[in-house]
């Protein structure tokens, strides 16, 4: 059974990415498949979720879910084809 996904850590205007992370992580089912996909661990898309990434800047991590689920982003544009 999948968690609910919360993100209201974020507040009433979440970031692009997030929304984007976590309409994924209800898609897929799991957070880490999610975290395959975007190539990292589970426990960086739960803290991403929940605003408490331990990382000082969340750059790495908003660029990869952009790569993987964002199709008007440049970031997803820039990324070699496969």
């Amino acid at each position: 059974m999948t968690r609910p996904v919360d993100i209201s850590a974020w507040g009433n205007e979440p970031p692009r990415w997030v929304l984007l992370l976590a309409e994924a992580v209800r898609r897929e089912g799991t957070r880490t498949k999610v975290a395959a996909i975007i190539g990292y661990d589970r426990a960086s898309v739960g803290t991403a979720l929940t605003n408490s990434y331990p990382s000082p800047s969340t750059d790495g991590i908003e660029r990869a879910v952009l790569r993987a689920f964002d199709s008007d982003s440049k970031e997803a544009s820039d990324a070699p084809a496969q």
